[in-house]
């Protein structure tokens, strides 16, 4: 029996937490580790044959293109890492080698066997042989390779960090949504600042009932300075909360805007797919429709964090390399970071 589920395209969605934990300090086997659990490697693109300068309208690599660079980037990382271990191994070797050799040596001067002679001399030779190839010089020049390769792929999963896109390319469907990710954050940083203002805002109505008892109690005027200074940090505070409401709102409402596109885009992108299987021959279509969708959202990260600033709202720090990718490519552009989609010709067999 046909497993229906067999004819629909493969997906990779990207997991921007695991990206944000990339460090290029990182050993070769954590970056690995860590792309293949965030979906880079999940599909090779190598065959995308890209090349070291950035491409597209806007000077820098986007979609579907900015994962091809990170992996090209990141087999340039092993073969560097390889290499570098090499020298570092033959470099071990000799040194190794001296210990042994120096008893083997002191024990020729009270005589030994011409075969523990001959075994002696060519330890020395291999010794000299390795100081000769794999000098520090060498291994410095290898270190700096593979520090430089380190620096260029944390620069690509940086720059892959800032992309929201759903793309279809060779029958499979790829998806990132930093900027969604991005949105849930600070729309959870709104709700944890408000209920902070909520316990805030109970502390003041018990201090200020226990004022006016104690005032009562004393036969005192029940309203005084201090009962008025409790009303009007209470004003204070109410007045910031309606900030914050307007503002969570607004960004709900972007949230729910980016959700719709989303959705709009995995249908035009799974259509894509499903239709380069049976070589159908749609893409200007499919492509304006995708276009359209994609135009109706916008996500000013810059602007966002500046109002959160100015509210004063305590951002979470669990995003901080997120926020700081998304922040650093919209100030580059100087413009609303804009979720992006791209199809691709269909091919036939």
């Amino acid at each position: 029996m046909v497993d229906p589920m067999s004819a629909m395209p493969r997906r990779v969605v990207l997991d921007h937490e695991t990206l944000s934990s990339c460090a290029a300090t990182d050993p070769v086997e954590d970056w690995r580790r860590k792309l293949r659990n965030a979906g880079v490697l999940r599909e090779p693109l190598a065959h995308h044959g890209l090349s070291a300068a950035p491409s597209g309208g806007d000077g820098a690599k986007v979609s579907v293109e900015a994962m091809a660079e990170v992996q090209r980037r990141f087999y340039e990382l092993e073969r560097a890492d390889e290499a570098l271990e090499a020298i570092l191994g033959w470099s071990q070797l000799a040194w190794v080698y001296r210990k042994p050799l120096g008893i083997l040596a002191a024990a020729t001067l009270v005589g030994v066997e011409l075969m523990g002679q001959v075994a002696i001399l060519f330890g020395i030779l291999g010794v000299l042989l390795g100081m000769l190839l794999f000098n520090p010089a060498r291994r410095g020049r290898a270190k700096r390779r593979r520090d430089k390769a380190a620096e260029a792929l944390s620069a690509a999963v940086q720059h892959l960090m800032s992309q929201s896109f759903i793309e279809s390319s060779d029958g499979v469907i790829f998806e990132a949504a930093p900027h969604r990710a991005f949105l849930v954050r600070r729309v959870e940083d709104l709700r944890l600042e408000r209920a902070g203002l909520e316990r805030r805002q109970a502390e003041l109505v018990h201090l200020r009932a226990q004022l006016v008892r104690a005032n009562e109690a004393l036969g005192l005027p029940p309203e005084d300075g201090e009962v008025r200074a409790v009303d009007e940090e209470r004003a204070r505070l109410e007045a910031r909360d309606a900030g914050l409401i307007s503002l969570e709102q607004r960004l709900e409402r972007q949230l729910d805007e980016f959700n719709q596109a989303l959705e709009r885009l995995r249908l035009l992108a799974t259509r894509e797919a499903l239709s380069r299987k049976v070589g159908e021959l749609l893409e200007e279509r499919r492509g304006d429709a995708a276009l359209r969708a994609a135009a109706e959202i916008e996500v000013d990260v810059v602007a966002i964090h500046a109002e959160m600033t100015r509210l004063g709202v305590r951002l979470s720090d669990a995003d901080l390399s997120l926020r700081a990718a998304l922040e650093a490519e919209a100030a580059a552009r100087g413009q609303s970071t804009r979720l992006i989609v791209e199809t691709k010709p269909a091919r036939t067999t």
